[in-house]
């Protein structure tokens, strides 16, 4: 009889504690899960979606508002662009998945992803113009192929189904640092590079070593205080349309910094140094092959009188952050839309 008591007592507590457990942890779990955040997005993407419902209208239902994941997955704020401007949206890794109707299976366990696009699904969104902000998704310039600018960092894009399934092979390729395939829609040319130089800066040093052949390179870079500045003047000048990609084919032995700068000055104030027409874009590079890509759809960021249309200088500036590192590239492609 004692015995049984005993093991009734256990049993209580047990269930006891498994219901205090349950209590705590699922109201936890469900707050993660399907509660919007109570804390606000920054200002700035409060602008961001006043901007965006001033120029579409609120409750607009033609077209559609993506947000990339990464960036709303710990905010939600995929649910404060839906309540601030009323219009649908599509939550995922890249764009080009909602235009080429495309199911993201690795997003197929999230809640957020599924009910926005079942929302989608329902009402017959797929297919309709996406808005891409740069503040809210932060599109790729390969994302931005064949789409229009309405606003500084503000664009729309209404790529066929056909297209952006090709787009969206594409894509893994060059995310992967793969060689590029034929791809319907798009040429895929070697640009000219002809010969890579090492620039040396007045009373400093460079901390590397070359070797360049045929316009490809390989440089050994030793950790110091000093900027690693890599160029190459073209002659003739390059000459570029803003839809054009300019694709650096890269790898690296380890993570690093790296500033491409494009200059449109004929007689630069220093080769591989300072110029007046200019253009920087910013990249981190990771262990192993990867393509960095440089777009001219935006000209925001443009400085002095620089034109894609006439290039005459590439810089690669690899940043002096204690590194010691190898560089390679084998080429440097230019993706043209047809």
């Amino acid at each position: 009889m004692i015995y049984d008591l005993n093991v009734w007592r256990i049993v209580r507590f047990a269930l006891l504690a498994t219901l205090v457990i349950s209590a705590v942890v699922f109201p936890m779990e469900f707050r993660s899960q399907y509660e919007s955040s109570t804390v606000a997005p920054l200002q700035q993407y409060f602008n961001e979606l006043l901007r965006i419902r001033d120029l579409f209208g609120y409750g607009n239902q033609s077209d559609v508002i993506y947000v990339r994941y990464d960036l709303s997955s710990s905010t939600r704020l995929a649910e404060w662009t839906l309540a601030i401007t009323g219009m649908p949206i599509y939550v995922g890794t890249s764009p080009l998945y909602y235009l080429a109707n495309k199911t993201e299976t690795s997003l197929l366990n999230d809640s957020v992803y599924v009910g926005q696009t079942n929302n989608l699904v329902v009402h017959h969104l797929f297919g309709e113009p996406l808005i891409l902000s740069d503040l809210l998704s932060a599109p790729t310039t390969f994302e931005l192929i064949n789409s229009t600018m309405i606003a500084r960092g503000l664009f729309l894009s209404s790529v066929s189904r056909p297209e952006a399934l090709a787009l969206l092979s594409l894509n893994a390729t060059i995310f992967s640092g793969m060689p590029l395939p034929p791809t319907p829609g798009i040429g895929v040319a070697r640009m000219n590079t002809t010969k890579w130089q090492l620039y040396l800066a007045k009373g400093g040093f460079n901390n590397a070593t070359l070797t360049e052949l045929n316009g490809n390179f390989s440089m050994n870079i030793i950790a110091g205080e000093y900027f690693v500045r890599l160029y190459d003047i073209f002659s003739p000048a390059v000459n570029l349309t803003s839809k054009e990609i300019i694709a650096l084919h890269l790898w690296s032995a380890t993570n690093k910094q790296l500033l491409v700068g494009l200059s449109s000055q004929d007689n630069p104030l220093l080769p591989g140094g300072a110029t007046a027409d200019y253009v920087f874009y910013s990249f981190t590079l990771h262990p192993g092959w990867q393509y960095e890509l440089i777009g001219f759809s935006d000209n925001s960021s443009f400085t002095g009188n620089f034109s894609p249309s006439y290039i005459v200088q590439m810089i690669l500036y690899l940043d002096r952050d204690q590194v010691t590192t190898e560089v390679m590239s084998d080429g440097t492609y230019l993706l043209v839309p047809a």
